[in-house]
């Protein structure tokens, strides 16, 4: 977990869930993210710097500079080789792991770049703005695949479906949306949450949808139907985030 008090914290899993901290930041942590086989540790932070860490030791390994401004939202690729990142500098990044090097530099929004994720099979990103759209880039060619004039408001989280062949989008108009990434179509809108959506992400092999949201609760949603199946409560403020543990059939918030 990553905090406004430029501090990250390794938690263990366990009833007392204690932790020890990192002190990663010169500003607030706004991500973190595991490389895939669980060695890494990347975070991003208000300081315009991005940081890898090694889990065992958790000692600093290297720091990715180039952002003009925050940076929201940084992921390893699939295979660790690439971290992608974007912010509020209207910019979203591409970097190489092993050179520490900017490989490209993506403009295409207009307004700050809160969220990004890679494709499962690592060959195509996407990414999400405050110009209330998502863009989807190959990253073969590094051209822009597919441009949705997504939501009604800014676009706060993208999350690829398991599979492969959707992306899902959270959005501060309080809906969640399910795209065709070979057609560009929506072929699905979930409505609900009666208040910005912060965070998605799949669950149950992408059967089901979690979403986190500042009205205080935490909603599953069934894919093909599109229903809320439950409605978690317990929050007394906004869920900034949510992700699946044991495959779904944990939600953490």
């Amino acid at each position: 977990s990553g905090s406004k008090d430029r501090t990250v914290r390794l938690w263990l899993p366990s009833v007392k869930g204690e932790s020890t901290t990192i002190k990663a930041h010169m500003a607030a942590v706004r991500s973190v993210d595991f490389s895939s086989d669980g060695q890494q540790l990347l975070t991003a932070s208000d300081d315009k710097t991005l940081k890898a860490w090694s889990i065992p030791g958790q000692r600093f390994k290297f720091s990715l500079s180039g952002h003009s401004n925050w940076v929201r939202c940084a992921k390893f690729s699939p295979d660790d080789r690439l971290v992608l990142s974007s912010g509020d500098d209207k910019s979203v990044r591409l970097w190489d792991v092993r050179s520490h090097a900017v490989i490209h530099t993506f403009h295409d929004h207009s307004a700050l770049v809160g969220t990004c994720a890679f494709h499962p099979d690592g060959m195509a990103i996407a990414s999400g703005s405050a110009d209330m759209t998502v863009k989807l880039w190959d990253l073969r060619t590094l051209q822009l695949l597919q441009h949705y004039p997504a939501h009604a408001d800014e676009v706060t989280s993208v999350q690829f479906h398991p599979s492969g062949n959707f992306l899902l989008s959270g959005s501060a108009d309080a809906t969640l949306k399910l795209w065709d990434v070979a057609t560009g179509e929506c072929v699905r809108t979930l409505e609900g949450h009666t208040s910005y959506v912060k965070s998605v992400c799949a669950l149950d092999g992408g059967a089901r949808i979690a979403s986190g949201s500042t009205d205080q609760t935490v909603r599953v949603w069934d894919v093909a139907t599109g229903e809320c199946v439950r409605t978690l409560e317990g929050h007394t403020a906004s869920v900034k985030s949510v992700c699946a543990l044991d495959g779904g059939a944990r939600i953490a918030s």
